[in-house]
């Protein structure tokens, strides 16, 4: 049951982050991979607690 939810709040997770990486990955093919990928990774290092670890780690594998 507990991994079961861990997996629901993952893909939830990486439905929630999903625009935020399109936009990301926009902005690495126009202002390139430094400053693009640099500004998102900073957003989501704003959130706090186990919500924020949840959301870093879907935003970083997509």
């Amino acid at each position: 049951m507990k991994r079961l939810t861990k997996n629901f709040v993952e893909l939830l997770a990486t439905l929630l982050v999903l625009p935020a990486a399109c936009a990301c990955w926009i902005g690495v093919r126009v202002a390139g991979p430094d400053r693009g990928f640099a500004g998102w990774s900073q957003l989501f290092s704003l959130i706090p607690g186990l919500s924020g670890v949840f959301l870093r780690r879907a935003f970083y594998r997509l």
